[in-house]
């Protein structure tokens, strides 16, 4: 049962990329579609991959620790997070009293 319920909280991605065409540097000239093809397989197969493998079990990791601690504060090491948390807290306590002192008047 705990199988399940881990399932349904299990965040799935999904990336596309649509391109159109390559151009070969130096010669500015269009890439075959074929060889496109290949080069696009390759630089999957190369580099995409294993970097969505790597930012999945890091997204996995993260999850199984909030699951386990969620009733403990989250742990943020980007100061720009809680500073833009606090801006726009910040932001709506002044459109906040922006309305009131329309309703006042």
């Amino acid at each position: 049962m705990a199988d399940a319920a881990r399932r349904i909280q299990t965040p799935i991605s999904f990336w596309t990329a649509v391109i159109d065409a390559f151009r070969l540097p130096l010669l500015n000239v269009r890439m075959p579609r074929l060889m496109m093809k290949v080069a696009m397989r390759l630089g999957a197969a190369l580099s995409v991959r294993p970097l969505l493998r790597q930012d999945g079990w890091a997204v996995e990791s993260e999850q199984v620790g909030y699951e386990a601690n969620f009733e403990a504060p989250i742990v943020e090491l980007n100061p720009a997070v809680h500073l833009f948390q606090e801006l726009t807290v910040r932001k709506w306590e002044d459109y906040l009293d922006r309305q009131q002192a329309t309703a006042r008047r």
